[in-house]
């Protein structure tokens, strides 16, 4: 640790800490997201093995293929079609499936 030094009435070591603290928030909510992502992808994953398998309620087969509830299948389901950019087409209205993805957009 670097040895304190007053800095206009600052401690450098509590100056020091705090950028610390701010580079490893940047790095957590980072990989957050990315893991975010990743989950979601999952689930879009299963949504559409579902699919592919005939299944009529593709929710409770994410639900039972990820360990989780129905209502939490349901809400990363949401999630995965909200994504930016989606993972998951959009609903069919009550019917199980989704509706094409947009194009990708070129950079």
């Amino acid at each position: 640790m670097i040895a304190a030094t007053a800095l206009d009435g600052v401690q450098l070591d509590t100056v020091v800490e705090k950028w610390a603290d701010a580079e490893r928030g940047d790095a957590v909510a980072e990989l957050v997201e990315r893991n975010q992502t990743e989950n979601l992808q999952l689930v879009a994953d299963a949504y559409r093995a579902a699919m592919a398998q005939g299944s009529r309620n593709p929710r409770k087969y994410v639900a039972k293929a990820l360990y989780i509830s129905e209502s939490t299948a349901s809400r990363r389901i949401r999630a995965a079609r909200d994504h930016d950019p989606p993972l998951l087409g959009g609903a069919l209205g009550k019917k199980p499936g989704e509706a094409p993805l947009p194009p990708e957009e070129d950079s």
